[in-house]
């Protein structure tokens, strides 16, 4: 491995490192809010509820979001060139199952990927393919499926729940401390109360984070799949036009949150990103 596939290799080691010690965090964190409310009992009853909550979330998200969204499922005959980039990526990304494509009604430049018992599905917005063209449309999927190469989709939904049962976790804390309950709250109460307070906010802040290195992570290893950033960086450049002029005004205040609100960084610093990477490998290295 030369040096300049070093550095794309290290830079994804960094963001998995970055990631699992997020989720180490949100997991103990739970499992610290827990044992700190109610002892054992409240652990072992969290941990079933959260693997329950975990393992259903996918199937019913992914239901409830494509009927929200009106979104239908793309054949072949729909996206033919579409299906074919899909189904080229894909080969060069070693995925198993080709995911599933659906358009949904949206003005929005956006695309997000699902996960359920029937497999991977990439969605896709209306307003994301007659604003993008093939070639930039082929660095979108390439990113999509870089999420499910890297079980993105698992992780972040990890992230979520840990969030979820944190905040009810911190609601009962509340609870507890209002009727001075029990004796493991009346001991050493500062700590708990700070806890108590501390922890949704920590969780969701934790959970933004672990999105957002995902996206970088996915980002990298687009590049890695098609051997050259350049329809990645074409596509966020058609993206981040749309954002400094959305076609709607209220959706100026959504592009221009916080860094630490945001679930996804802010397009020009993935651009920016991937252009050090391209500068450093012009001839991307690691052709699959």
């Amino acid at each position: 491995m030369d040096a300049k596939s070093g550095n794309l290799a290290r830079q994804r080691f960094c963001l998995e490192i970055w990631t699992m010690g997020l989720l180490c965090f949100l997991v103990l964190q739970v499992a610290v809010l827990a044992w700190a409310l109610a002892g054992l009992g409240l652990l072992l009853a969290t941990v079933a509820g959260g693997l329950l909550l975990y393992w259903l979330t996918p199937s019913t998200a992914l239901t409830s979001l494509l009927t929200a969204e009106r979104a239908r499922r793309l054949s072949p005959e729909d996206a033919s060139p579409l299906t074919w980039l899909a189904a080229d990526v894909a080969r060069r990304g070693n995925l198993g199952q080709l995911p599933r494509l659906y358009l949904m009604p949206n003005p929005w430049l956006n695309a997000f990927t699902l996960d359920s018992p029937q497999g991977p599905t990439i969605v896709l917005s209306a307003g994301l393919m007659r604003h993008l063209n093939l070639y930039e449309l082929t660095g979108v999927l390439a990113h999509e499926m870089s999420h499910i190469r890297g079980g993105d989709i698992r992780m972040v939904g990890l992230a979520v729940t840990c969030s979820r049962v944190t905040r009810w976790l911190s609601v009962l804390g509340v609870g507890l401390l209002a009727l001075d309950r029990p004796a493991a709250l009346m001991a050493d109460r500062g700590w708990i109360i700070l806890l108590v307070l501390a922890a949704p906010l920590l969780a969701e802040l934790a959970q933004l984070a672990l999105s957002r290195a995902r996206e970088f992570h996915a980002d990298l290893d687009a590049a890695h799949l098609l051997a050259d950033p350049r329809p990645l960086i074409a596509a966020l450049s058609r993206m981040a036009e749309w954002e400094e002029c959305p076609p709607l005004p209220w959706c100026r205040s959504s592009c221009q949150q916080s860094a630490l609100l945001r679930t996804h960084p802010a397009t020009r610093q993935r651009i920016e990103r991937l252009r050090r990477l391209q500068a450093s490998a012009p001839h991307l290295l690691l052709v699959p």
